[in-house]
């Protein structure tokens, strides 16, 4: 759990943080199945959340189960622990199982071994900082969502590892843009989709973010994506953009489409959340 991976919010890190370790095991479960010739692709991954990731759950442990593999799908669970096994989502999958055949072989793939100076940037000095917690108390989240948008707060490390860039934020809705790098690629020619489950919590979170008031916060219960198309990494420029269809008391729920630089729909998500009357801590209410 690098420094790299907090969000606005010091210390906590988002759901989507947690979607992203999922869903390689998840799919990785299902793979193993198969043999040549043979790919999945999740088609829909789902997490309910019963305690938040912090820097101090240390190294996150995902171990992902079969369900059920069949020919033209497939379904795991899986359940997302800290270091020290306490439990902090389940998840579940579905992919879609295709039938590739065996390519004839071809020429070697290049040779991307990194040099022997390469430091991976989780592991390098932040270049940039959560919002600090005296601005939560006196700022709404309208206004921290427009002050990282204007420049005049940090942009999130999360942020700055993606290259996420806020563009639109009005009460009760968000949009935020993202390059599709070979970066965010899997084994597959395409984006991770963890990466992109990611991305949509961003957006997902900041739309959130613009209903609450000075000194709230909030706990995600779950968070639930379904891919479309497949997004790959020719560096366009994804959007997804956010709104809140239920604002209640003490939970709100929230939708997103993302599409990619052809404007084609790729991603659809939602998320559901307590909206608790304090600023973000590191006390857990959800269970």
């Amino acid at each position: 759990m690098s420094p790299w991976l907090q969000g606005p919010a010091a210390n906590v890190l988002s759901s989507g943080v947690l979607a992203f370790a999922a869903d390689a095991p998840l799919s990785g479960a299902i793979a193993t199945n198969y043999g040549p010739g043979t790919a999945v692709t999740t088609s829909q991954l789902s997490l309910n959340f019963v305690a938040a990731g912090t820097l101090a759950s240390g190294t996150v442990r995902v171990r992902g189960v079969t369900i059920h593999a069949g020919r033209r799908q497939g379904l795991a669970e899986a359940r997302v622990e800290d270091a020290s096994g306490r439990l902090l989502a389940h998840g579940t999958t579905r992919c879609v199982v295709l039938e590739l055949g065996i390519p004839p072989a071809g020429p070697p793939p290049p040779d991307l071994t990194p040099p022997a100076e390469f430091v991976p940037i989780y592991q390098r000095p932040l270049e940039s900082a959560p919002i600090a917690p005296e601005e939560w108390r006196r700022r709404t989240g309208l206004e921290v969502v427009r002050g990282i948008m204007s420049g005049e707060l940090p942009a999130p490390p999360l942020g700055r590892l993606l290259g996420t860039r806020l563009v639109e934020a009005a009460e009760g809705s968000a949009a935020v843009t993202m390059p599709a790098t070979g970066w965010l690629s899997p084994p597959a020619p395409a984006l991770y989709g963890g990466a992109l489950a990611l991305f949509a919590d961003i957006a997902l979170a900041n739309a959130l973010l613009t209903t609450l008031p000075v000194g709230a916060s909030y706990a995600t219960l779950d968070l639930v994506v379904y891919f479309i198309r497949p997004v790959f990494p020719d560096g366009g420029e994804l959007r997804a953009a956010a709104r809140v269809v239920h604002r209640g008391r003490s939970f709100a729920v929230v939708e997103c489409e993302m599409v990619n630089a052809d404007g084609k729909q790729a991603v659809r998500a939602t998320m559901s959340t307590m909206v608790l009357d304090r600023p973000f801590a590191y006390a857990d209410e959800r269970e």
